[in-house]
């Protein structure tokens, strides 16, 4: 809550400030443009659009955050009747609208989640918020207001790749890829492909383990348990509790000589539904 002084709330002011990245349309020739609020000062020359299909999660002053820090706020919510939707015109302040104003930025609204994987964004129960992930295309001023988003900033700037696979079954925005089971990656989204006849789940490798991604690395999918009977009887391997409940996608890399390269940005991969009997040891170094 912010509060002004009593003989303020009395007869008004007028404040003034110097904003990073204020330009020289804030003035009618030698004078001053006197806004409602600092908000509408910020929001000259950083107004984006977000396109959404409901505002049930959405509310005006709703922030806009980058890492935990506020870069913007919703100013508007309004119906589209002609197009089923609702438009959320938002500012961006000054300073970051080069940055974040671009294609390839992608907002998603960040609200508390609960599963039987516990509990997430619990801060959020009082302000949910609208999170931030910066893009590199052109400038840009109109975005879709995604579901749901990475906010965890060690995947922010990975290697992206596509893994297909027959169905999304238990996989979700947020699935961790696993090496050797260590979490490297997380799932970032997942789209059917072109013809319908597969699932493409986006995935992001943090930048710090993408040289472990090779042309013929081999994903499969970990549930975090596996039966094997034989003759002699059945094992049963088993992972971490959370492995368990949130599932995971792993992979491994066979080995070969030469060493197969790094995969690059928007490599595909074949979603295995197990993993290879082999691949403890295969042993493969894998240099940066």
């Amino acid at each position: 809550v912010q509060a002004s002084p009593l003989s303020r709330a009395l007869k008004g002011a007028i404040s003034f400030d110097n904003l990073s990245g204020a330009s020289a349309s804030q003035r009618k020739g030698d004078k001053r443009i006197l806004y409602a609020s600092e908000t509408a000062a910020r929001a000259v020359g950083g107004q984006i659009t977000l396109h959404a299909f409901d505002a049930g999660k959405l509310a005006v002053g709703m922030p806009i955050r980058y890492l935990g820090i506020d870069i913007g706020q919703i100013q508007t919510l309004d119906l589209i009747t002609a197009r089923n939707e609702v438009q959320a015109k938002a500012v961006l302040y000054p300073e970051y609208v080069q940055t974040f104003a671009r294609g390839g930025t992608r907002f998603s609204v960040v609200t508390p989640q609960i599963s039987a994987a516990g509990v997430e964004h619990l801060d959020t129960i009082l302000q949910p918020y609208i999170n931030v992930e910066p893009g590199r295309g052109n400038p840009r001023r109109d975005f879709e207001l995604q579901e749901a988003t990475i906010t965890d900033s060690r995947y922010l700037d990975g290697l992206s790749i596509i893994v297909e696979a027959p169905e999304a079954g238990s996989l979700g925005i947020g699935t961790p890829v696993l090496f050797r089971g260590l979490e490297v990656g997380t799932v970032t989204g997942m789209t059917l492909g072109t013809l319908s006849d597969r699932v493409m789940i986006a995935m992001r490798i943090s930048k710090r383990y993408q040289h472990l991604v090779r042309n013929n690395s081999v994903f499969w999918l970990a549930s975090g348990y596996s039966l094997d009977f034989g003759l002699t009887g059945g094992v049963v391997k088993t992972g971490t509790f959370n492995q368990f409940i949130r599932g995971g996608i792993a992979f491994a890399t066979p080995p070969g000589t030469p060493l197969a390269p790094k995969a690059q940005e928007g490599k595909h991969f074949l979603l295995q539904e197990s993993e290879p009997k082999e691949w403890r040891e295969w042993g493969t170094a894998l240099p940066k």
